[in-house]
């Protein structure tokens, strides 16, 4: 079987089937029409509901940790929904995202309003990396960055009101 595609694999699944295992799947077999569907179904049918209970307790209170990038807080947080639920809602997914997210980003990514899990992931890994860039760029504190841009719009207008005089 490990060489075969996916389509074959479903096809030929029961042989390999017994028992209770074997009953399920002649009862549920011709609403499952991909593998992935069917490795989902098979885990909930047959999965350990003491993984399933660990997973769920670990899901509600995990949160982001300091030296943790959004991207690995992310997979984390998609892995334990995956072991909860493998159907679970996108809705749900990104309410545990938000719960457990850095107070850092949280209120930023708030903001953007993501509406599904990817959204989510886009905007904080843009905050994370905007909020690391001002970090990590001479460890400015807020207020000088201000001092910075502002510096940056006085030149353009500068250079704009000079160029429009010659």
């Amino acid at each position: 079987m490990a060489n075969w595609n996916d389509e074959q694999k479903l096809r030929y699944i029961s042989i390999h089937l017994q028992d209770d295992a074997h009953r399920w799947w002649m009862q549920t077999s011709t609403s499952i029409k991909t593998w992935s569907a069917f490795i989902t179904a098979i885990t909930q049918a047959f999965g350990s509901t003491k993984v399933q209970e660990l997973a769920f307790e670990q899901l509600k209170w995990y949160k982001q940790t300091v030296n943790q990038s959004i991207t690995q807080y992310y997979d984390k947080i998609m892995e334990l929904c995956k072991k909860v639920d493998p159907i679970m809602p996108d809705s749900l997914k990104l309410k545990y995202l938000m719960v457990g997210i850095k107070d850092s980003l949280k209120t930023y990514v708030a903001l953007q309003d993501p509406k599904t899990t990817e959204a989510f992931l886009l905007s904080a890994r843009k905050i994370e990396d905007v909020l690391s860039l001002t970090k990590t760029n001479n460890e400015l504190p807020d207020n000088d960055i201000t001092i910075i841009i502002r510096l940056h719009v006085y030149r353009l207008y500068t250079c704009t009101f000079i160029s429009f005089l010659c």
